[in-house]
């Protein structure tokens, strides 16, 4: 509720120590979608005691197709 994106654990499901989270959002501009993932990993690890090793962020943009 806190940022408006949909959240999924996509892989490593049988792992404690280890996780793949994908979360989504839709924006008007590639900007406000970096700046609101940025935002939501840096909650995530300050509330879960955890680090994010990796980030890849990935755009559609149906103009471009």
């Amino acid at each position: 509720h806190r940022f408006n994106v949909s959240v999924s654990e996509i892989d490593n499901h049988d792992l404690r120590q280890r996780g793949t989270i994908a979360v989504a959002h839709v924006s008007n501009t590639r900007k406000d979608v970096e700046k609101l993932l940025r935002s939501v990993g840096l909650y995530a690890e300050s509330v879960s005691g955890g680090e994010i090793i990796s980030s890849i962020y990935d755009y559609h943009d149906p103009d471009a197709d």
